[in-house]
């Protein structure tokens, strides 16, 4: 049983207690546990092994006895008693646990719908956002982006580079994050930026700015290994998207 498997058991486990109605402080609990075991360097074998998992922060003597519990059975109980409890439209919900349970519970029943397949077919055809507005439409379609994210506190280790590399673009005056890297949101699908300047979306636009070049250089994909996803990189320009880049 690798870090990982422990993380995922737990995570899920929390996105069963958020449809269930649980105190969101106990959600939150067991989110933050499963991102540190994900970012701990030890395997949580070992940890476990030595007695040592309540020295990780976010770790408790509960959610301590029952990764305890996870290593030595490779199962979580309460997570197993919870699955049968929940039907099924909302078990499937526990895999998307972007996704606001209440508020899909309303989109279903606005929409006569009771699996995530109908509520992704009435996004695609546009029926969602005419019946219940674009910010609803934006919330669905971002908790069912298949999309890989990658943790804050990894994404946070290049930030300072990227944007070092963007003020130093010809013709950017101003560069501000928006997004979920401006709400240090747990984990990020794209680093975004509002960029501003009189000639700031032409150089953004031109395919040969070494800068750009630079910038993609500068990201070592080595320092995301081990972490869920790799990045990728928006730039716009006000108002205009520039353009992408994977890294």
């Amino acid at each position: 049983m690798n870090n990982a498997n422990v993380a995922s058991l737990l995570r899920r486990y929390a996105a069963i207690l958020a449809l269930e109605g649980a105190n969101r402080f106990k959600v939150k609990a067991y989110r933050r546990a499963a991102e540190t075991l994900e970012a701990a360097p030890q395997n949580v074998e070992d940890l476990a092994a030595r007695g040592e998992l309540q020295l990780l922060p976010g770790i408790g003597k509960a959610i301590g006895a029952q990764i305890y519990e996870v290593v030595a059975t490779g199962t979580l109980p309460q997570l197993e008693r919870a699955i049968l409890k929940l039907p099924s439209a909302q078990l499937e919900l526990a895999d998307k646990p972007a996704l606001d349970p209440k508020q899909v519970s309303r989109i279903y029943k606005k929409l006569q719908i009771g699996s995530l397949q109908e509520l992704e077919k009435r996004l695609h055809s546009g029926e969602l956002g005419r019946v219940l507005g674009p910010r609803t439409e934006f919330h669905v379609r971002r908790g069912l982006d298949e999309r890989p994210r990658i943790l804050l506190w990894a994404a946070e280790k290049i930030v300072p580079r990227i944007e070092d590399r963007l003020k130093h673009i010809r013709g950017v005056a101003h560069i501000a994050r928006i997004g979920s890297l401006r709400r240090k949101q747990d984990t990020i699908g794209d680093l975004n930026y509002l960029v501003t300047g009189g000639t700031a979306r032409r150089s953004l636009s031109d395919s040969d700015n070494r800068s750009m070049d630079k910038l993609h250089r500068s990201i070592a994909t080595k320092e995301l290994s081990g972490c869920r996803s790799a990045l990728t990189c928006t730039w716009f320009g006000c108002p205009h998207k520039i353009g992408t880049l994977n890294c």
